[in-house]
């Protein structure tokens, strides 16, 4: 079963989910990129989470910080 978590990084709150196991393997599951629908939800993402579930790895997986205005002010000062 997943736990919901959260915890700081650079002073933003992060979401995730930690699924716990006895092995002492673990992964790291990130998602595809927000603006492509990308977040800790997309069906690719929870079918690697389940497979490693399945094989008794510890997963981690979260959504990445994201601030739609930031991202295209910063899109617009690299494509000029």
């Amino acid at each position: 079963m997943e736990d919901k978590i959260r915890f700081r990084s650079d002073g933003h709150e992060i979401e995730g989910r930690l699924e716990k196991s006895d092995l002492q393997k673990g992964v790291v599951i990130t998602h595809p990129h927000p603006l492509y629908g990308g977040d800790m939800h997309n069906n690719v993402v929870k079918a690697i989470a389940r497979v490693y579930r399945q094989h008794g790895y510890i997963s981690l997986r979260f959504n990445f910080r994201f601030d739609r205005k930031i991202l295209s002010r910063m899109e617009c000062r690299r494509a000029i």
